[in-house]
């Protein structure tokens, strides 16, 4: 058998097939499609968040002043697919991020009502 025939054969074009499905599969449940950081006010201290944050005036021991520059804001991580977002939770020094669905995104008064009757007809 020749190398021609085995790359034109029917159960290898079925294998690729698949293997090329499975793959699509996986890269649309992916939520890596879109990684990076982006720039947010530091949130400000909290019994639950003592590092990166901007202390309350009043709370901490000695003064504060606004520093100007990039020291204002931290660069949380951040990545995104076709279904889903993730985002590191900036509002706790544990290292843990929040997910959320983009179906979550959308507000209550922007979504689809199905309730609606109509008694203008009759």
């Amino acid at each position: 058998m020749s190398l021609l025939s085995v790359l034109r054969s029917p159960r290898l074009s079925f294998l690729q097939t698949l293997l090329s499905l499975l793959l699509s599969l996986v890269s649309l449940s992916s939520s890596y499609w879109c990684v990076g950081r982006q720039k947010v006010p530091k949130p400000l201290c909290s019994p639950s968040r003592r590092l990166r944050c901007t202390p309350v005036h009043g709370v901490s021991d000695g003064s504060f002043s606004w520093e100007t520059g990039d020291d204002r804001f931290i660069f949380p991580s951040f990545h995104a697919g076709l279904w889903t977002t993730c985002e590191e939770n900036i509002f706790t020094d544990a290292s843990e991020e929040k997910c959320r669905s983009f179906m979550a995104l959308t507000p209550a008064s922007e979504k689809g009502n199905d309730t609606h009757t109509h008694t203008e007809m009759q």
